[in-house]
């Protein structure tokens, strides 16, 4: 299910990443975001920054075709491939 945002707000992620239980820090991680402005397609990739153990970002949503779904990715340096994915829905305020 779809995270939802109002536009323009930002939205703010916190990431951890478990291996076998145990939180693991790796060292880097990022967060890609593909989303559509006047209907041609964006992407945007942004470090997450380490925060007490936790990782985050701020995407702003300002700008973003509304409604439209946002899909992101996270990334980090532990893995060769996407650690998860999904998708946030930009709503009307």
């Amino acid at each position: 299910m779809p995270t939802n945002v109002t536009s323009p707000n930002s939205l703010v992620v916190g990431a951890e990443f478990i291996s076998s239980g145990v939180i693991y820090t790796p060292s880097s991680a990022s967060m890609a975001f593909v989303y559509y402005v006047n209907g041609s397609a964006s992407t945007t990739t942004y470090d997450l920054t380490l925060e007490s153990g936790r990782w985050t970002v701020t995407w702003p949503s300002l700008g973003v075709d509304v409604p439209s779904d946002v899909n992101w990715t996270i990334y980090c340096s532990c893995y060769s491939g996407p650690v998860e994915a999904g998708v946030i829905r930009v709503i009307d305020p």
